[in-house]
């Protein structure tokens, strides 16, 4: 909301990622848009990284380490 609030002009997509990690990749994957900055906190962080390799991010406290716990979950 503030994000919109601030930057009125701008097209801002903010999704509820399904808690599962591979629901929410899946997801995340299926989001075919052109993005000029995602910004990713925590695991949101971790999956921008990883899922838009060539978009510019801003990354807030990034979970680094996610995969090793993501594989826990979906190998």
């Amino acid at each position: 909301r503030e994000l919109r609030n601030d930057f009125p002009s701008d097209k801002i997509y903010a999704p509820e990622l399904p808690v599962h990690p591979k629901d929410a990749y899946y997801y995340i994957c299926c989001m075919n848009d052109d993005y000029d900055l995602v910004i990713g906190t925590s695991l949101g962080g971790f999956y921008a990284l990883t899922a838009f390799p060539m978009t510019k991010k801003l990354l807030v406290n990034p979970d680094l380490f996610a995969d090793t716990e993501i594989e826990k979950w979906i190998g």
